[in-house]
């Protein structure tokens, strides 16, 4: 199977990887079924090409006017891997390949699917996102699990132990594929359909094969933000997507997207499809998502057709020993190393495009966030001066701890930043003056904020921290060598990364948590906002 790859690049279409799961059948009659969906499934696709296919799928490779098709079946040892290429009708020059592979491993049977597009570099047409339609009839008729089942129809969340099984499937490290929560809308009278702002049967439809769809009750989505906090919570509506290898500790909320009801409306508004425009674009950023996972398969036992055909050439060659055997064999497993080969080429020029593409985007947002973020200073200056309405001396100090997540949305979400870590935190919190850490928080957003971008002094905030309270004290957190002795303790992953919480505002020493007052952060260079790591008590030292 020589598919041309020279002066092309190559894009994912559509990826999948996961396990059979029947319901009706064993899972050996389930491997014999899924098989069989395959080979009718490319019966039909290339009948017209490839007329002698035999009527039962068994092992072949076979190549005409540009089409390719390639499987290898050992029904002995549950092994059944496929492969076809065949040219775009409509786009000159472009090679669809579908590669699937089914095979048992332990005491289950895992179901991978990965097709790829190659195109000349001077070719300009979008890649579609194409999910095969053998995916969808083993979905139907056989049933496949991404730890859970994977569906045509949305799941219910109706208990807390529902929402307790959600919320482990969120966290489970093994999950492949997002998972999206419809949430009921307050008032019926707000709704789209049936209650909420979108059709989750028509979403999930839509998204068979590519994530999972929940919808959750009023009663279950109160015990959920109970569970998880308000940053990570949806209510009221709003539709939010939780991508895999989450952590509720370590990773970021604002990664896993999430759209309120106004943001549905408005973008609803806009569209071209009243009802549905803000749906598809979810869809759309979740097959985004889906391309952009890069799938370590081979760590799944997963070669496709590609290697499984160089070791079936081994084999079969490997206990005959004349010449013209020999050299034939060895002709055949250059051909598909050659062809591995071109594909990686290909593949990893198409990586380094989109590289080149990513960061010139960052590069212009992080720019456009420099410019907003000015813009709002200056607005907010503005405000300052025709009304006191909006003086910081205004900003209410008087909430919970539970609060103050939505706190920093409403009146700084430009200039502090509550890490999940400090949010979770913030549940035990036991000090015994909340309305002083709120002060502190205002303090950081506003003098400390102004110190950081250059506005004032350090010595001008320290004069603003004794106004606020004679006790307070803002120094650097912790050395690099006494930080390295306590593990995790003084570090937050942010934004992928591991970032050092460098420096603290507090008042006390008492080791009483009601009399000790620590805020933990750092400075975000190149957002231009403070994060806040953890509040509102002592983290351990060798002193505490």
């Amino acid at each position: 199977m020589a598919v041309q790859l020279s002066s092309s690049y190559l894009r994912r279409s559509y990826q999948l990887l996961a396990r059979l799961n029947p319901t009706e059948m064993t899972d050996e009659a389930a491997f014999e079924r899924a098989s069989n969906i395959i080979y009718e499934w490319a019966k039909r696709k290339f009948a017209k090409i490839f007329r002698q296919m035999p009527y039962v799928k068994t092992s072949l490779d076979d190549k005409r006017d540009g089409n390719e098709i390639g499987i290898i079946y050992n029904p002995e040892t549950k092994y059944f891997v496929f492969r076809a290429a065949h040219p775009d009708v409509s786009v000159p020059g472009r090679m669809w390949i579908v590669d699937t592979q089914l095979h048992k491993s332990e005491n289950e049977y895992i179901f991978s699917v990965r097709v790829s597009v190659t195109s000349l570099q001077s070719c300009t047409e979008d890649v579609p996102f194409s999910c095969p339609q053998f995916v969808q009839l083993i979905i139907e008729h056989i049933g496949i699990s991404d730890i859970i089942n994977i569906s045509n129809q949305p799941h219910l969340l109706l208990s807390k132990k529902d929402v307790d099984d959600f919320l482990s499937l969120l966290e489970n490290p093994k999950r492949q594929l997002p998972a999206i929560i419809l949430t009921p809308c307050n008032q019926s009278d707000d709704s789209v359909s049936d209650g909420y702002m979108m059709d989750a049967t028509q979403i999930a439809k839509a998204l068979s094969g590519v994530a999972h769809v929940f919808i959750i009750s009023a009663e279950a989505n109160e015990y959920l933000t109970e569970c998880v906090g308000q940053q990570w919570s949806a209510f009221n509506g709003a539709v939010r997507t939780y991508y895999p290898n989450l952590s509720f500790v370590e990773s970021d909320p604002y990664r896993h997207p999430l759209a309120t009801q106004q943001r549905i409306r408005l973008r609803n508004a806009i569209g071209p499809d009243v009802s549905n425009y803000c749906m598809s674009e979810i869809v759309e950023y979740i097959q985004t998502f889906t391309l952009a996972r890069h799938i370590l398969w081979e760590d799944q036992g997963i070669k496709f057709y590609l290697k499984s055909y160089q070791e079936y050439l081994q084999q079969q060659y490997s206990g005959k020993q004349g010449s013209d055997e020999l050299i034939a064999s060895y002709k055949a497993q250059i051909e598909q190393l050659q062809k591995q080969c071109d594909e990686n080429i290909a593949l990893a020029d198409s990586y380094a495009k989109d590289y080149e593409t990513c960061a010139d985007e960052n590069n212009q947002q992080q720019q456009l966030i420099r410019n907003l973020k000015a813009q709002i200073a200056v607005l907010r200056d503005s405000l300052k001066n025709l009304s006191d309405e909006y003086a910081d001396e205004k900003i209410p100090e008087d909430g919970t701890y539970l609060d103050i997540g939505d706190w920093i949305n409403s009146y700084y979400p430009d200039k502090l930043f509550l890490h999940a870590r400090a949010a979770r935190s913030l549940k035990s919190a036991i000090y015994s003056d909340p309305a002083l850490v709120y002060k502190c928080l205002k303090l950081l957003a506003t003098s400390y904020y102004d110190y950081c971008i250059g506005l004032k002094s350090y010595e001008a905030f320290w004069v603003d921290c004794k106004q606020v309270d004679s006790g307070l004290e803002e120094s650097g957190a912790i050395t690099d060598t006494a930080a390295g002795m306590h593990g995790d303790t003084y570090f937050v992953v942010y934004r992928g990364k591991k970032r050092k919480l460098d420096r603290h505002l507090g008042k006390g020493s008492n080791k009483d948590r009601r009399y000790c007052l620590r805020i933990y952060y750092f400075w975000d260079e190149e957002n231009q906002t403070i994060v806040i790591g953890d509040m509102p008590h002592h983290l351990d030292t060798s002193a505490t």
